[in-house]
Order: C-alpha cells, then structure tokens, then sequence
C-alpha cells in the first residue's frame, strides 16, 4: 500500500530452516501462495540449521539467526525490513538483563543495524495482528514460539504478561526507554573514542591519564584496547580485574587462554604468548 507513495522496490525472502518437518515446508508454501497473490517477487531457500549448529557447537537459535541473517545479506541488494516488534524490543531487553549486561544490551532492538531496519520496532504485536485482522491478511505461527524450552519464550510466556499486569503500557514504555539509552550510548561511545587517543602510548594506555578517567569511559577504552590489539572482547569481571591492576600492585594479569594484561613502566598493555613484531603499532 505504501509502495508508490515512497517509491519502494519490494522483494521477499524466506529462509525454510529444516527445523520443523512438514510444518517448515508448510510456511514455505504460505509465503509463496502470499508473493503470488501481491505479485511480490520472492527468493526462497533451504537450510540444514540442526546439522550447521552441530558442526560450529552453536545452539540451534544462534546458528539459524548467523544463517538466516547471512542468508538475508546475499540475496537483497537493499534495505532489508525484518517484523521485530516493540514486544520482541522488551523480550530481548529482559534476556540482555538476565545475563548480565551494561547500556548497550538495555538499548535492546537497534531500529536500523547497516542494511537492516525494522520499521514495526515501535509497534507492539497487538497493534500488528489487529492491522492483519483489519486488512483480512492471515500468517502462520511458528510452533516452537510455543515451547517453554528455549529462554526467550520462558520471558515471552511468563515475564512479558505480568509485567503488563503490573502497568499495562510496560512495553511501549520500554521502547521509550531504548530510545533514550540509545542516545546516551552514543554519547558515551564517542567520548570513549576521544578518551582512546588521549590514553594511548607504545601499543597500550597511559595508565596515569587511564586511571583518571570517568569509570564509564575507564571501562569502555579497556575494552577497545583489547579488541584493538587482540581482537578480543572482554567481559565484564576481565575488565575489573585488568582495572584492579594497579591497586593490587599486579604486573600482569592472565585474562583467558594466552592473552595478558600487563601494567609496566606506566603503560597498560594487552600482550598474547605468541606476539607478532608490529603488534602494538598504532593504525
């Protein structure tokens, strides 16, 4: 309906992912029949998601979301417009909480990701199926939405609705909140990068300027560095105990198989068993 209005070129893209038998070839089916019918040119694939999770040792969640995404970048040569809803926002948001994170996993679903955009991020899945009623559109549920196996459907099942009992407007207010965590974690991503800069000396960090930062930005160059230098990405407890350094009065400090942290002669630096020779020039 839109389409003209914005001048848009719509095409659609359906990944069967194997997981489901008869049931994944079913909404196969449906999304073609649905193409057919709005004339919406189509590309549809097939995946073995359980044998690829099996080989990589991720968990069948991970691995379809890496193919399908993988899948979604070769096939579009534009934006790609996923259906994450303001519920699937607060979803993701409570299962960021669960497992531990900062800012940047409260700031939940991003509305544009590169080529990814979700243009119903703010909407919520009532307002959705209430728009399919209206406009007489039908859609299939995926079966193992239903399963209380896998964590996000134990938040979608149990979490989400009592919170909404609690205020019924829970998740458009957490859309809100994103919103603004979002602009925050902007904000603090570009101080961080000056901060960097102004810390960085022989492949590591001044630890006298590093040392008087803010905690916030204290936190977040530790981690550049080690990205940086290692390509590695420090949890949380690493980042507090490379910080710990100089009160302990430790040197060096093992952070996960090979890779250090070592604080001498006023520099901080990440270091690996096998060090290659440029290792800690500046880019």
């Amino acid at each position: 309906e839109l389409k003209e209005d914005f001048g848009l070129k719509i095409s659609a893209a359906h990944l069967n992912h194997s997981l489901r038998g008869a049931e994944s070839d079913g909404d196969e089916a449906f999304v073609k029949k649905l193409c057919e019918r709005l004339n919406v040119p189509l590309v549809c694939e097939t995946a073995d998601v359980k044998s690829e999770a099996a080989n990589s040792g991720e968990s069948i969640e991970l691995a379809a979301r890496r193919i399908r995404y993988a899948f979604l970048e070769r096939v579009s040569d534009g934006l790609i417009a996923t259906a994450h809803t303001a519920n699937d926002n607060l979803e993701t948001v409570l299962y960021n909480m669960a497992r531990g994170t900062g800012i940047h996993g409260l700031c939940g679903i991003p509305p544009v990701r590169g080529r990814i955009i979700r243009p119903l991020i703010l909407s919520t899945r009532a307002e959705v199926e209430a728009y399919c009623a209206e406009k007489n559109c039908d859609f299939r549920t995926d079966s193992s939405n239903l399963s209380l196996i896998y964590a996000r459907n134990k938040i979608r099942h149990n979490a989400v609705p009592t919170l909404i009992e609690v205020n019924s407007a829970a998740v458009e207010n957490t859309a809100r909140l994103c919103e603004f965590l979002r602009q925050d974690e902007q904000f603090l991503s570009n101080e961080a990068d000056k901060a960097f800069f102004e810390c960085y000396r022989d492949g590591g960090f001044d630890a006298e300027k590093l040392y008087k930062l803010h905690p916030s930005l204290r936190y977040r160059v530790v981690a550049m560095l080690a990205e940086k230098e290692l390509s590695l990405k420090l949890q949380h407890t690493h980042i507090e105990a490379v910080l710990s350094m100089r009160d302990k009065n430790i040197a060096r400090q093992s952070i996960k198989s090979d890779c250090y942290a070592v604080l001498k002669d006023g520099v901080l630096k990440f270091e690996a068993r096998y060090v290659p020779a440029d290792a800690f020039k500046v880019e």
